[in-house]
C-alpha cells in the first residue's frame, strides 16, 4: 500500500547554473536554500537586509539596493541597548551606533553592486501579516512596544503589487536578463494563529500564482507542498513543530536541485559536495602524519578546482585546514 502522495516534479525550463549570479531573499527558509547553494559554491547574495517575511519588506530591501545610498544617522534607533533599522534584521544591531550603521551601509553597497549583474532571483515569502510604524510597514520591530505598531493582514492584490514592482525595477536595473523563481516558505507563524497562518499561506499562494501567470520569466516552486503536502508529517519539523527538521530542508533542496540546478554542472557539483564531506570529517588523531596527508590532499583538490573554475574560492575552507 502507498500511504505518501509525493510530488513529482519535472526539470524546469528556468535553470540555475555555475555562471548565475543569484539573489536569494525572503523568509528564514530563504536562508535555508542559500546555504544550500552557497555550500556547493554557486555565486550568491543572500538577504541584503537580512530575514525579511513579507513582500513589502522584500520590495523595500530590493529598491534601498537599487537606490544604493547610505541611510542618514536620523534613521537608526536605540532598542534595548542595541543601534538598530526597523527596514534590518537583528543580525544588523550593535551597541554602537557607528559599528551598526556601517554594517546597514555596507551591506546596501554590496547588494547594489551585485544587483547590477543578477541573472536569477529567489523569492521566498514568509507570510502576509505586516507591523507598521507610522502607516510605514516595517522588516523588524526590534522587540519595541508593540503599542507603537499596528499589524494588519496584506491582501493577494497588495502582495501582487509588491511582487511586481519588485520584478520591475529589478528587470530595468540589471543589465541581465533575470528569470524569477518564487516561492512559499513551509515555515508555520503559528503566533498569528493557526487559521490565520493559513489565511496567510494562502493570501500569498494567490498573488504568487497571479504573477507567474503574467510573466513568462518568473516560475513557482513548491516547496511549502513539498512539505505540507508530499512529506505531511511532524517528524520532518523541528522540536519547535514551526521550522522544517535539517531532514526536510534537505528534501527539499533536492527537489530544488533536480528541478532548477543545470544538470550540465551535476559532476562539478558532487565534486564540491565530497570536499565538503571531507572537511566535515572529525579526525581520531589530528596530529598523525595519515590525516596530515589527507589534509594535503583536500588543498590540492580545492585548488585544482580554483585554478580549473575561475569562479570558484575556497579560501575559507584552506583557512580552517590549515588552523
Amino acid at each position: 500500500m502507498n500511504f505518501r502522495s509525493p510530488l513529482i516534479l519535472n526539470p524546469s525550463s528556468l535553470q540555475i547554473h555555475y555562471n548565475s549570479n543569484i539573489l536569494s531573499i525572503g523568509s528564514c527558509f530563504a536562508e535555508n536554500i542559500a546555504h544550500k547553494l552557497t555550500e556547493l559554491k554557486y555565486n550568491l547574495l543572500p538577504n541584503p537586509a537580512g530575514i525579511c517575511f513579507n513582500p513589502v519588506s522584500i520590495l523595500h530591501t530590493i529598491k534601498r539596493s537599487i537606490i544604493g545610498d547610505s541611510l542618514p544617522e536620523s534613521e537608526f534607533i536605540e532598542s534595548q541597548d542595541l543601534w538598530c533599522h526597523h527596514d534590518f534584521h537583528g543580525s544588523f544591531n550593535h551597541p554602537d551606533k557607528k559599528a551598526c550603521m556601517l554594517a546597514v551601509n555596507d551591506s546596501i553597497n554590496e547588494s547594489h553592486l551585485f544587483l547590477k549583474n543578477v541573472d536569477r532571483v529567489i523569492i521566498t515569502l514568509g507570510t502576509a501579516y505586516v507591523y507598521a510604524l507610522d502607516n510605514e510597514i516595517v522588516n523588524n520591530c526590534h522587540k519595541r512596544p508593540q503599542s507603537m505598531f499596528t499589524r494588519r493582514r496584506l491582501n493577494p492584490v497588495e502582495i501582487r503589487e509588491a511582487l511586481n514592482e519588485a520584478i520591475e525595477i529589478l528587470d530595468a536595473f540589471s543589465t541581465r536578463d533575470i528569470k524569477y523563481i518564487l516561492t512559499l516558505s513551509p515555515v508555520r507563524h503559528l503566533k498569528d494563529g493557526m487559521v490565520e497562518n493559513n489565511i496567510s499561506k494562502a493570501s500569498c499562494l494567490i498573488a504568487m500564482h497571479d504573477v507567474v501567470q503574467s510573466h513568462n520569466h518568473v516560475q513557482y516552486f513548491p516547496a511549502y507542498e513539498l512539505l505540507m503536502d508530499d512529506l505531511r508529517d511532524y517528524r520532518f519539523y523541528a522540536k519547535d513543530r514551526i521550522h522544517p527538521s535539517d531532514e526536510a530542508i534537505d528534501y527539499v533542496f533536492h527537489k530544488f536541485q533536480e528541478t532548477h540546478l543545470d544538470e550540465k554542472d551535476k559532476g562539478l557539483r558532487n565534486k564540491v559536495y565530497k570536499l565538503k564531506q571531507a572537511l566535515n570529517h572529525k579526525p581520531f588523531n589530528p596530529d598523525s602524519a595519515q590525516y596530515e596527508a589527507f589534509k594535503q590532499d583536500l588543498l590540492t583538490k580545492m585548488s585544482h578546482l580554483e585554478q580549473t573554475h575561475s569562479f570558484m574560492n575556497f579560501s575559507e575552507e584552506k583557512l580552517n585546514l590549515r588552523s
